[in-house]
């Protein structure tokens, strides 16, 4: 039996006729005020949590920075209620919250702390100020949630854009790379943590850079973009208008809903998500990237828009 569409992803109509741009839409799609006062649904805040303790890091250790050890966080009981209706960072965030302040390991100083040059100007943020219990050490930690698709362009070069063509793989990493890593070394941060917390020496700066990378599904081996980790997982992409080419024989899809997109599946989570016709999906990613799977296998698949290579960095340089 198909599971029941939960309302945090539908909204609610007694129309049964293939879906109108007012109907059937998923999350990301919504008018916030149809989902904030929603939580993710119990079982998906488990996946979640799961995913973010096991999934791959997508970037290796830099010089500046190295992969958070996902041994000291600790899924707490019962599980918290997540908000749906904020950004995906933000919800990425008060998860990863959950998992500290319920870590027998860590103790949370602060989360998003501000670093202000005057009251009209901010350097940035650190995500997350952290303390060992047993050792004392302060950590600094940068949380970044990305799905990037490798692109070939006419020059055979590769670029690797996000859903959001202006994002990509590249300048994300110079801005973790050249500031958010660094952040925590400015004069300026480590006199505010010596004169709030009393820390005098710069923290270990970590990262936890979570999400997927996807390959067009004609492709054998993209070139991994600089830094990812070499045993990331490739999944696949398609333009709309290649649907007819590659997915013609199958009929039902389950939807996935962003905040599960860096979340490894399984046939058990497939199952707790909408089903819906190839039409009802081809509909809904008209105008934006969505992540989908068969019924049958659980496999994340990325129908891109067909204007999405209309963006300037598709042009061969």
């Amino acid at each position: 039996m198909a599971a029941a569409r939960p309302r945090a992803l539908l909204t609610h109509s007694t129309n049964t006729t293939s879906p109108t741009p007012t109907q059937d839409l998923p999350t990301h799609s919504m008018p916030k005020s149809d989902t904030a006062r929603e939580s993710i649904p119990r079982d998906h805040t488990q996946a979640l949590l799961e995913g973010i303790l096991h999934a791959p890091s997508l970037l290796c250790p830099t010089p500046e920075a190295s992969p958070l050890e996902r041994t000291h966080l600790s899924i707490p009981t019962p599980l918290p209620k997540i908000p749906l209706g904020q950004k995906l960072g933000h919800l990425y965030e008060d998860a990863i919250t959950s998992l500290i302040d319920t870590s027998p390991t860590l103790e949370r100083l602060a989360r998003n702390l501000q670093i202000q040059e005057n009251k009209h100007h901010t350097l940035g943020e650190l995500d997350f100020l952290l303390r060992e219990k047993t050792t004392q050490r302060i950590i600094h930690l940068e949380l970044a949630v990305k799905f990037y698709l490798a692109y070939q362009r006419e020059d055979q070069s590769w670029i690797y854009p996000g859903p959001n063509a202006r994002d990509n793989w590249h300048n994300k990493l110079k801005r973790l790379q050249t500031h958010q890593f660094s952040l925590s070394k400015h004069p300026l941060t480590r006199a505010l943590l010596a004169d709030t917390y009393g820390i005098q020496q710069p923290p270990l700066v970590q990262h936890l850079i979570l999400g997927r990378l996807f390959q067009h599904i004609t492709a054998t081996a993209a070139p991994l973009p600089t830094l990812a980790t070499p045993s990331t997982i490739w999944h696949s992409w398609l333009f709309h208008k290649e649907w007819q080419t590659h997915l013609s024989n199958t009929q039902d899809y389950h939807l996935i809903p962003k905040y599960l997109w860096a979340t490894p599946l399984s046939q058990d989570l497939l199952s707790t998500l909408p089903k819906y016709s190839a039409r009802e999906l081809k509909h809904l990613s008209a105008e934006h990237c969505t992540l989908f799977s068969s019924t049958e296998k659980p496999e994340a698949l990325c129908l891109v828009p067909d204007h999405w290579e209309n963006a300037s960095c598709f042009t061969s340089k």
